[in-house]
C-alpha cells in the first residue's frame, strides 16, 4: 500500500505531499486543481509514462515525485540543471541511483511498487474490463495473476530452441569442414617423424660446419703457405738457370783446355810458315825431286793443321762470347736469388 507521495515541480504541483490512511482514500478538490496530475505523477513513477518534458513546471526547481510503499520511498527525477544524473530513478535503500532504463521503469522499481498501467484508472477511462473485448480481458486478468510468466517462458523457450537448432546446424556445419580439414591434413601424421629426422641431420650440419669452422684457420694457412710457395717457385728456375751455367762452366773449361792445345797449334802454324818460307825458297832452288815431294807434303800437314787451328780459334771466341753471356746471367740469377730466398727456407725451416 502506498503511505505517501510528494511531487515537485510537475504540472500544477510546485511542492505538493500527500500522506495516505490504510484503506480507501479520496482525493476532492475543484476542476482543473490539479487531481488528474496526481495519477499523472504517479504514473510517471510506476510505467515512467509520460516520456517528454510537457509535465514539467519551469519553477526554478527540478522535476521530483517521491513514493512511499512499506517504508521504502521509490523516487523519479528529472534535473534542470543537467548536472550530474538527471534523468534517473532512486531507491532509499541503495546508495546510487538507476539510469539507463529505457521506456519503462527498472525492475527493482516494479518489484517494490508492484504496480502497472492497469492499476491506474483516469476519470474519463472505459469502465475497468467492461468494455474490453475478450482477448483483453485475458491479457489483463493475465496481468493480474502473473500468468504472462508462462508466455514469456514459451516464447523464451522457442526462441532458445530457434537459437539452439540453428547452433546446432552451424556446429554440424563446423565440424563436417572441420573434418574435411582432418583428412586433407593426414599426412602431418608422419610429420613429427620427418621432423625428428630433419633435426638429426640438422644436428649432423651443425657439427660439420663446427668442423669446418675449426679447419677454417688451417686452411687459410695452407692457402698463405701455397702463396709462398708459388711465389718461391722462381727458385726452382733459378736452380735450373745454375745448373745450365754450370754445364757452360764445363765447357768453358773445355774450350780453355782447347784454347791451350790451340796455342800450341798456333805455334805450329808460325813454325809451319817459316818452313813453309823455306820450301818456297827451296823450291825457287836447284834441288833433287824427291826432297821437293817431301817437302810439299809437310807443307801440305802444316796447312791442314793451320785450317783446323782457325776452326778451334773461331769455336773457343765463340765459347768465351757465350761465356761472358752466362757469367752476366748467373750474377744476375745469384742476385735474385739472394733476393728472393729468406733467412729461413720457407720449406725446410733451416
Amino acid at each position: 500500500m502506498i503511505q505517501s507521495i510528494e511531487i515537485n515541480n510537475f504540472q500544477s504541483h510546485k511542492k505538493t505531499e500527500l500522506v495516505f490512511s490504510p484503506g480507501v482514500n479520496c482525493i476532492l478538490g475543484t476542476s482543473d486543481s490539479g487531481k488528474t496530475a496526481i495519477l499523472r505523477a504517479l504514473n510517471w513513477v510506476t510505467n515512467n509514462r509520460p516520456g517528454g518534458d510537457a509535465y514539467r513546471s519551469y519553477w526554478d526547481g527540478d522535476t521530483e515525485v517521491a513514493v512511499k510503499v512499506a517504508g521504502i520511498t521509490v523516487t523519479r527525477a528529472k534535473h534542470k540543471n543537467g548536472i550530474g544524473d538527471n534523468n534517473f530513478y532512486s531507491i532509499s535503500t541503495l546508495d546510487s541511483h538507476l539510469t539507463g532504463f529505457g521506456q519503462s521503469a527498472p525492475d527493482a522499481v516494479n518489484e517494490i511498487l508492484n504496480m502497472g498501467t492497469i492499476n491506474i484508472q483516469a476519470q474519463l477511462d472505459a469502465p475497468f474490463m467492461l468494455s474490453s473485448n475478450a482477448g483483453e480481458v485475458a491479457r489483463q486478468l493475465n496481468q493480474i495473476a502473473n500468468l504472462q510468466i508462462i508466455d514469456t517462458a514459451q516464447t523464451n523457450i522457442k526462441s532458445a530452441v530457434k537459437k539452439t537448432k540453428s547452433r546446432k546446424s552451424y556446429v554440424e556445419d563446423d565440424i563436417e569442414a572441420k573434418q574435411k580439414k582432418l583428412d586433407e591434413m593426414k599426412w602431418l601424421d608422419n610429420f613429427e617423424i620427418d621432423i625428428q629426422a630433419a633435426e638429426i641431420i640438422q644436428n649432423e650440419i651443425d657439427k660439420i660446419e663446427g668442423k669446418q669452422n675449426s679447419l677454417a684457420p688451417i686452411i687459410s694457412q695452407c692457402k698463405e703457405t701455397q702463396n709462398s710457395l708459388d711465389s718461391y717457385r722462381q727458385i726452382e728456375t733459378v736452380s735450373n738457370e745454375i745448373k745450365k751455367v754450370e754445364a757452360l762452366y764445363t765447357e768453358l773449361e773445355k774450350g780453355l783446355k782447347s784454347q791451350n792445345l790451340g796455342q800450341s797449334l798456333v805455334d805450329s802454324i808460325k813454325a809451319a810458315k817459316n818452313k813453309k818460307k823455306q820450301v818456297k825458297k827451296l823450291v825457287s832452288l836447284d834441288i833433287p825431286l824427291t826432297e821437293y815431294l817431301e817437302l810439299k807434303k809437310q807443307m801440305e800437314e802444316q796447312e791442314d793443321q793451320e785450317y783446323k787451328l782457325s776452326g778451334l780459334i773461331k769455336s773457343a771466341y765463340t765459347i768465351h762470347k757465350t761465356i761472358k753471356t752466362k757469367v752476366a746471367e748467373i750474377e744476375t740469377a745469384e742476385k735474385e736469388f739472394h733476393e728472393l730466398m729468406p733467412e729461413q727456407c720457407p720449406l725446410c725451416g733451416k
